[in-house]
């Protein structure tokens, strides 16, 4: 993913991903160096006493991780194992928010008929900056365990 977007000329700034697919890429040994689940969750900037817990802490690697639940999650169904999106984003060309009308409220009062209303409205749109090309995603992700596999040639017999 990080591959396609200097492809196209971009830095990758952001890593979004569910938060139930944090624990994939929080145990992966590629984004830390860490020996113990405390390591770990240092490296990532991961409270658990705070509110917020992960979200938006930055990997070593220098990725903003951002942990939403808005990205499409679907649940173990038998054999089959869980799946998501993930996504790696430069922030600085994703998009932008074009504001045609500010915010502005409208209030109507009849008191005959005791009537008070009250209208808020705005007006924008929001555009994709080079046809999206600041966008990765990698669809289906499988969540599966990360087994860390140790050969030892013991020959005692």
């Amino acid at each position: 993913m990080a591959a396609v977007l200097m492809a196209e000329n971009h830095v990758p700034t952001d890593f979004i991903l569910h938060p139930l697919m944090w624990s994939v890429f929080l145990k992966d040994a590629i984004f830390h160096t860490g020996g113990s689940a405390a390591a770990v969750n240092t490296s990532w900037g991961y409270r658990p006493d705070s509110p917020s817990g992960a979200l938006n802490s930055t990997a070593p690697m220098g990725l903003n991780v951002i942990v939403t639940p808005f990205v499409s999650f679907t649940a173990k169904s038998g054999a089959t194992p869980a799946k998501s999106d993930v996504f790696l984003i430069d922030r600085n060309e994703v998009g932008t928010l074009l504001v045609k009308d500010e915010m502005s409220t409208d209030q109507f009062d009849d008191p005959t008929r005791d009537i008070r209303q009250m209208k808020m409205k705005e007006r924008y749109d929001i555009v994709m900056l080079g046809d999206g090309e600041g966008i990765t995603v990698a669809r289906n992700v499988n969540l599966a365990r990360n087994y860390e596999v140790q050969v030892t040639n013991d020959i005692s017999a």
